[in-house]
C-alpha cells in the first residue's frame, strides 16, 4: 500500500522515500522538505481521525511557526501553504 502511495505522490510532484524500521518491522514513507510536507498535510488533515496523528500535525505546525534566525525558503513556503504567515 505504501509503495502505491509513494508512486502516487511521485506522480503529483512530491519526492518521497520508503524506509524499514528494523527494530519493529514497520515501513515508513517520508516526504522531503517542509514545503512538500505542508502540501501533504493541507490535503490530508481533514481526514485525520487519530489523536496521535493530529498531535504530529500540530507539532509540525509549531515547528515551522517557531521564530528562527535564518528562514529557509522551504519553511517560508510551508508557512504560507498552512496559513501560518503574518500578513
Amino acid at each position: 500500500m505504501l509503495e502505491g502511495l509513494g508512486s502516487f505522490l511521485e506522480s503529483e510532484g512530491f519526492h518521497s522515500r520508503m524506509t524499514l524500521n528494523r527494530n519493529d518491522g514497520v515501513y515508513h514513507l517520508h516526504v522531503h522538505g517542509a514545503d512538500q510536507a505542508a502540501r501533504v498535510i493541507k490535503n490530508i488533515e481533514p481526514f485525520i481521525r487519530t489523536v496521535r496523528k493530529k498531535e504530529e500535525i500540530a507539532n509540525f505546525k509549531e515547528s515551522i511557526a517557531r521564530p528562527r534566525r535564518t528562514l529557509w525558503p522551504t519553511v517560508r513556503i510551508a508557512r504560507k501553504i498552512l496559513g501560518l504567515t503574518e500578513n
